[in-house]
């Protein structure tokens, strides 16, 4: 996905597009981009009877590299056209990724009959919630 938003750039200024050279179309691009829909995709993965194992995987290893690649890619992609901080871009990605992930492996290590009864409701509020969210 980053390629494609790195294309997609290129080509709305090589093909003169209205808005050129202003902040209006391409810095959107990056962000997306370096974040792909992750939580969603466990979810599905789950409901489906899919391999969650390796969704999980995949996942990790999306979201690991998601934390250091989007502030690169924003600064890199979106930097020239708009202010881009990418120190407090790490800041607001460990915050809202990294610290969630954690207290989840806490909670599950101090409580685990908590979660395993929170974990069977789980899913479907997660997927009404994600819809509530990805609908705006």
């Amino acid at each position: 996905m980053p390629r494609a938003a790195l294309g997609r750039r290129r080509d709305h200024r090589s093909a003169g597009a209205p808005g050129h050279g202003s902040p209006s179309a391409p810095p959107g691009d990056p962000t997306p981009s370096g974040t792909p829909p992750r939580a969603r995709s466990n979810v599905v993965t789950f409901l489906a009877g899919a391999d969650v194992a390796l969704s999980v995987s995949m996942t990790l290893t999306s979201t690991a590299l998601g934390v250091f690649m989007t502030p690169f890619l924003s600064s890199a992609l979106a930097g020239t056209l708009v202010p881009v901080d990418p120190a407090a871009l790490f800041r607001d990605i460990v915050a809202v990724v990294i610290v969630p992930i954690l207290l989840g492996i806490g909670l599950k290590a101090a409580a685990p009959r908590a979660v395993g009864r929170v974990a069977r409701v789980a899913p479907p509020v997660a997927t009404v919630v994600i819809s509530m969210i990805t609908a705006r």
